[in-house]
């Protein structure tokens, strides 16, 4: 049998065929990057509790909430709005960008919150929105490349996800020691707006990034 006819092609996310590429594209890089923006959003409110507590008249212990109302929007609302995502037949493409939409409006409200109760509300609807955008996310990571790269590609993703609490948590609140913790959330807001334009940008028109979510690959 030829050559040509045993390469396993692989595709890159602006939908160009590689023949027999051997190196992951940007893109997985990108996603690495967005899931590494969402777990820092996760966790840097533990280097900001006296700062938070402070601003918000409240013990540390409710602080200490915010992670846990994080944690609880991705627990039960993440599964229902993968579900909703299924019923409406929403590509990949189109998922995650709604999905960091989302994030980014949560963002800019804890950015922006006067009072715990907002604050509380915004950690909410960033969990609910950065559980799916982690599925998704490895589903467009595993149909960029071709097959035997989609583990090494993979764990680039979540590379994003080990290097946030040692690099992103810690960065959050030395931001906050030198200029608030409004910055710090800016910052994320900053970030997931980057991340969505280059989103936008570069998927244009992948076919695994039309396809519905979690297809089989």
């Amino acid at each position: 049998m030829r050559a040509a006819e045993t390469t396993v092609e692989a595709r890159d996310v602006t939908g160009a065929v590689e023949p027999g590429a051997a190196t992951v594209p940007p893109w997985v890089y990108l996603l690495s990057a967005t899931i590494f923006v969402i777990t820092t959003a996760e966790f840097m409110v533990a280097g900001l509790m006296p700062s938070l507590a402070t601003a918000f008249a409240v013990s540390v212990g409710e602080i200490g909430n915010l992670i846990a109302l994080f944690a609880l929007g991705m627990t039960f609302g993440g599964p229902l709005v993968i579900a909703l995502l299924l019923r409406l037949g929403v590509s990949n493409k189109d998922a995650l960008l709604w999905l960091l939409g989302v994030f980014l409006i949560g963002s800019t409200l804890a950015a922006v919150a006067p009072s715990y109760a907002v604050m509380a509300l915004a950690r909410t609807l960033q969990g609910v929105t950065s559980a799916a955008c982690f599925g998704i996310g490895l589903t467009l990571c595993a149909e960029s490349v071709r097959t035997d790269l989609r583990g090494r590609a993979a764990s680039l993703v979540l590379a994003g996800l080990m290097i946030s609490p040692v690099v992103g948590v810690p960065a959050a609140a030395v931001i906050n020691d030198l200029f608030g913790w409004r910055t710090s959330f800016w910052l994320i807001v900053g970030l997931t707006a980057l991340c969505i334009a280059v989103v936008a940008r570069r998927s244009r028109d992948p076919p695994a990034a039309h396809r519905s979510i979690w297809r089989p690959v």
